[in-house]
């Protein structure tokens, strides 16, 4: 992991993590606690807020992973990392759905979730992630990563298709 020093924040802020990698020996009940930190009714879930990199790079790291990132609580209410801009999932088992769960909620993946609170549905889409590797995923196709761009123009999609696509979201440096 990473602390956030190095960017500028109120100094009398306390330290907030900004970057987590995972080992490939990461497991399910590895997850619980990032899931448990993002929760909206967790009292601290804000000091999650600049956690802007997570990797799990030749990892185990499937579809049913991404709720631990991103979905919805059981009370209907979206979750999901608000300050994660890049997401390595380089080599790992995700799939054409477990791309989809970044834009529209999955049902399949969370069963016992009830249904997204209409008034917020707007909210869920992780519009904050500005850049994906999921370069040597066999179960992510061209299309999976087609409508991924379609439903969040923003994105860098890093993949076997195309190993080094340019930036394109504003702000970027090129450094």
């Amino acid at each position: 992991f990473e602390w956030d020093y190095h960017k500028v924040t109120d100094p009398q802020a306390g330290r907030q993590v900004a970057e987590l990698q995972f080992d490939q020996s990461v497991k399910d009940e590895d997850l619980h606690n990032l899931w448990e930190l993002i929760q909206p009714s967790f009292l601290l879930n804000k000091k999650m807020n600049h956690l802007d990199f997570l990797n799990f790079r030749d990892s185990y790291f499937a579809d049913h992973w991404m709720t631990n990132i991103i979905g919805i609580d059981r009370k209907g209410f979206p979750y999901r990392l608000r300050g994660l801009q890049r997401l390595n999932l380089e080599n790992t088992r995700i799939s054409d759905n477990g791309l989809k769960v970044l834009y529209q909620p999955m049902p399949y993946l969370q069963p016992a979730a009830p249904p997204i609170q209409p008034e917020f549905a707007s909210g869920y889409a992780m519009t904050n992630l500005l850049e994906i590797n999921v370069y040597g995923c066999t179960k992510v196709t061209k299309q999976g990563i087609a409508d991924l761009k379609k439903a969040m123009p923003q994105i860098r999609v890093i993949s076997t298709f195309d190993p080094s696509p340019p930036y394109h979201w504003p702000g970027w440096t090129g450094q």
